[in-house]
C-alpha cells in the first residue's frame, strides 16, 4: 500500500501559527484603534518578514486593551499569551 503524499495529508497547524492567525484577524479588525505609529511599525515588521516582532506588538496591544476593560475576547487573549510565551 502506497503512503499518502504530503499534499494529501493535512498537518495540524502549530499553536503559534493558530495564535498568529487570531492576532492577524484582531489587527485587521482593530487597526483603526491602534496608535498610527504602531500600525506603521507593525506593517514594516510584516514587510520585512519579522512576524514574531509584529505579533508580539499586536499581542501587547491586546493585553493593554484588555487591562483597560475594552472587551478583548478570550480567544485573542489566549493567542496573545501563546505568542508572547513562544517568544520568551
Amino acid at each position: 500500500m502506497a503512503s499518502p503524499s504530503t499534499d494529501e495529508v493535512s498537518r495540524p497547524e502549530s499553536p503559534y501559527t493558530q495564535a498568529a492567525t487570531v492576532l492577524n484577524e484582531f489587527f485587521a479588525r482593530e487597526r483603526g484603534t491602534f496608535p498610527p505609529g504602531l500600525v506603521s511599525s507593525i506593517e514594516l515588521y510584516f514587510s520585512y518578514g519579522e512576524w514574531g516582532i509584529a505579533h508580539s506588538i499586536i499581542a501587547g496591544v491586546a493585553q493593554k486593551k484588555a487591562a483597560s476593560g475594552t472587551g478583548v475576547s478570550p480567544r485573542v487573549m489566549d493567542a496573545a499569551a501563546c505568542v508572547l510565551n513562544e517568544l520568551a
